[in-house]
């Protein structure tokens, strides 16, 4: 289920209230910015890689459960399978591999946040 289609089922919810007075409840979730990262290309370049921060630590911390880490060839940026992409969390990309994770992360919020505040705006919209 996409915003839209969420935007489509609250519009209906909305219609049904005008038309019964009976009050709905919707529940949207919004998947992103969980894995896989698949983002439009304006959310992407939003995040120049030259312009993304590399983090303060390049390695899960080893006393942190290492299944809190988990980003799978299949699940890389662009579905990049080749092994291109770090994926243990114990040993630390390249400069350019963790930018690149991070762009896509960050692409993935503002996606998410985009499509949050459609539906938001729509609610208020319908009243």
């Amino acid at each position: 289920v996409t915003y839209r289609d969420a935007l489509t089922k609250l519009r209906y919810a909305a219609a049904e209230r005008s038309r019964t007075g009976t009050p709905f409840f919707l529940v949207t979730g919004i998947k992103r910015p969980h894995l896989n990262w698949r983002t439009p290309a304006a959310f992407e370049a939003l995040y120049p890689a030259e312009s993304v921060a590399l983090p303060a630590q390049r390695t899960l911390d080893r006393s942190i459960w290492p299944g809190a880490y988990s980003i799978f060839p299949m699940s890389a940026p662009g579905g990049n399978a080749s092994g291109d992409f770090v994926t243990s969390p114990y040993i630390s990309g390249s400069d350019e591999q963790l930018r690149e994770l991070r762009r896509h992360y960050y692409a993935a919020v503002s996606w998410a946040d985009h499509a949050m505040g459609k539906v938001l705006g729509e609610l208020d919209a319908l009243g």
